[in-house]
This record gives structure tokens, sequence and C-alpha cells, in this order.
């Protein structure tokens, strides 16, 4: 199995994954950023067809996806709360894009390869968006890490002690759309959603431990990324599915198994 490549290229873009969405998972729990997720997933979809029509399909996933992000920030106000902001703005990028799908060669397959990634398809360049991306969510974490948990858990108390409560928020955003722009191709856009919350909701169920619960969630993304692997190459079943399914059966063990988190 590890002797081809397509394999060998999947297997580290799982790892890659583990430590990314392993970062991002605890923070769209904490700070409820699923519904932001969900649109940037989206938005990233109608920037695949687009730039399947036009070409540079990376490109366009990923202005799409920055631009759901930044739109989310910019009209969130007193009377349009977060979670109404970005579905106001990636309604309308969401309906464009699935007008757009039918103008698709092949349409089927490449609408469903977007929605649900191809793990097993993904390239050299994928690979190394990947890493950059998952370079930058290090680097962000490693400098940052008592600042995002302090404006995580109580943003008036770390505004007034000075911290850029509001830069941090849209740097998170901006990173998170990112990852996932540059990601979707081997996720998919609907197994993303469930990716970027599942581990974490995993996590913060077994562990007291906001330090312990990011390394949980990472080694839980990998240890079902590569069963979804195992299963996928030899039942020739899709990886990212396979992932969510396995995900979702710990959660259902940790949520009764373990109540009192």
């Amino acid at each position: 199995m590890l002797s081809f490549d397509f394999v060998q290229r999947a297997l580290l873009e799982i790892m890659l994954l583990s430590v990314g969405l392993g970062l991002l998972t605890i923070l769209v729990n904490l700070r409820d950023l699923g519904v932001l997720g969900t649109g940037i997933g989206h938005a990233a979809f109608t920037g695949g067809v687009i730039g399947i029509l036009l070409g540079a399909p990376w490109l366009w996933t990923i202005l799409t996806g920055m631009l759901v992000a930044l739109l989310s920030q910019r009209i969130e106000g007193k009377r349009v709360s977060s979670a109404n902001s970005v579905i106001v703005a990636f309604t309308f990028i969401l309906a464009f894009g699935l007008i757009l799908s039918y103008f698709v060669p092949g349409q089927v397959s490449t609408v469903m390869g977007l929605l649900f990634g191809s793990m097993l398809g993904v390239d050299s360049f994928d690979i190394m968006l990947t890493s950059v991306a998952t370079l930058l969510l290090v680097v962000f974490f490693v400098r940052h890490y008592w600042e995002i948990l302090s404006t995580t858990f109580d943003e008036e108390y770390s505004s007034v002690v000075g911290m850029p409560v509001k830069m941090l928020k849209i740097v998170i955003s901006v990173l998170l759309a990112f990852y996932i722009t540059v990601t979707i191709r081997a996720v998919g856009t609907l197994m993303m959603e469930a990716l970027l919350v599942i581990p974490g909701a995993v996590a913060l169920q077994l562990t007291d431990s906001y330090h312990t619960s990011w390394k949980m969630s990472m080694v839980l993304i990998a240890i079902s990324g590569v069963a979804s692997l195992i299963l996928a190459f030899y039942w020739n079943l899709p990886v990212s599915p396979l992932m969510v399914v396995i995900l979702s059966l710990s959660f259902l063990v940790a949520r009764f198994v373990f109540p009192q988190k």
C-alpha cells in the first residue's frame, strides 16, 4: 500500500491536517466559529467552480474564502449577529457557485470531488499549500498562545489590559479561511464542516485542560485519517467521509461513556 505514490501523498496530507485542523478545531468550538467555517467552506466550493472554468482553481478558492471571512467581520454589528452575518455573506456566493457548476464539463464528478474531497488525488502542489498554511498556524499559535486563550474566554478583560482583541479576531478568521480553502480539495466542502467541529468536541469532552485538548485533537485526526486511508485503499471508499464517521462514533463514545466532562 505504501509503495504507491498517491498513498504516500495522502498520508502526508493527513499528517499535516492533523496539526492544522487539530489547532483550529479547539478554537472553532471555544469561539463558536462553526458557522463561519461552514460559510468559508461553501465559498471555497464556488471558488473551485470558478477556478475550473477560468483556470487557477486554488487562487479563486482562496480569494472567495477570504472574501467571506472578511465580509463576516465587516458587516457584523449590534443588529446583525456573527452567525447571521456569515449567512448574509455566503448565501449569494454559494447559490452563484451552484449555478456555475452546471457549466462545468463532467459536472457530477467535479462537483462531487469539491463537496466530498479527494484525499487520494492530492498532488505535490496541494501538499505544499497545506504545509504553508499549517506552518502559518503553528507560528501564530506559538507566538500568541496566551493572547488567544485570554481573548477566547474573556474579551472584555483582554481589551482592558491592552490585548489587540479585534486584530486577533481578524487574524484568526483569515487563517481559518486560508486553511479551509487550501485543503478543500483533499477534505471536501461538506466534510470540512465536520472535521472543524467534531475532533475538538471529542477532546473537550475528555479533558479539562485546553493545552491537552489541542494535542488530543491532533491525535484523533491522525488516527481517524490513517484508519480511513487504509479502509479507502482496500474498499475503494472516500477518505474524508470515513474520517467523519470514525470521529462521529468517537464523539458518541466520549459523550456517553465520559459524561462528567
